[in-house]
């Protein structure tokens, strides 16, 4: 469904929504890598691609250390992970992602230091669709 940007008191809103969890796993990589390069990305055709596994108590919990792991291995590569495919996803008493990221390299515009735990929040709308704030510490 989308991303957007909202304005916080010294950090950014990452705010996600989508039809299902997968997609929301898609779109908030997609966010914060666009985020960070200040310019919407194409990385459908990337050669940089790295699987990588993340679990937690919970699933918001599970989306935001997710998009840290993005991150952190993003620093550490020196590319930009701005896509995903998601290959096996558990929700329930134990929640894990097993995914295939994969990025360019380009310029970072913004900066972005960790994806934090404050005012972290999942919900559905009755409409059905999830929706994923997250702030990003910049």
């Amino acid at each position: 469904m989308g991303w957007w940007i909202e304005d916080h008191t010294a950090d950014v809103i990452l705010v996600v929504e989508a039809d299902d969890i997968k997609e929301l796993f898609e779109e908030a990589v997609r966010g914060l890598a666009s985020y960070i390069a200040g310019k919407e990305l194409d990385c459908i055709n990337s050669e940089k691609k790295k699987k990588i596994s993340v679990s937690a108590p919970d699933i918001d919990l599970l989306i935001a250390d997710f998009l840290n792991e993005v991150l952190i291995r993003s620093i550490i590569d020196k590319v930009l992970y701005c896509g995903v495919n998601v290959m096996d996803l558990t929700t329930g008493e134990e929640n894990k992602v097993t995914a295939e990221i994969y990025g360019i390299q380009t310029d970072w515009e913004h900066d972005v230091k960790a994806i934090t735990y404050h005012d972290l929040k999942l919900e559905r709308t009755k409409d059905g669709i999830y929706k994923f704030r997250c702030i990003l510490d910049i």
